[in-house]
């Protein structure tokens, strides 16, 4: 529950993936500081984190961790009263890899 303590660290992380140029490690750290800012119910810098670990996914070639992230993405927009483009994003995503329950996250995020 150290949120300052748990930013320093995560920043640190993503500042060592960066510099490998590994945009797999950065994608997780990304999302990680998205949850981070999401649980201290910074959703508009929630929003930008788990935006920057989908685009990080999508450099590494992992798209299950794309769709993930994008779903998160979509979680904290809809806390935000925003549109339902990111839970579209995701659930194509989804569907193009064949991941049935994020398909389902998506479209419940969609209706909801």
């Amino acid at each position: 529950k150290d949120f300052k303590s748990a930013f320093a660290l995560y920043s640190a992380a993503l500042d060592g993936w960066r510099k490998t140029g590994w945009a797999w490690g950065e994608s997780r750290v990304l999302a990680n500081l998205g949850t981070l800012k999401a649980q201290a119910n910074e959703f508009v810098e929630a929003s930008r984190w788990f935006a920057d670990a989908a685009a990080a996914a999508w450099r590494a070639g992992d798209l299950l961790f794309q769709a993930r992230a994008l779903l998160n993405l979509a979680r904290v927009e809809r806390r935000l009263g925003q549109g339902k483009a990111n839970a579209e994003r995701a659930r194509k995503v989804a569907m193009t890899i064949g991941w049935e329950d994020g398909r389902k996250q998506a479209e419940a995020l969609l209706t909801g």
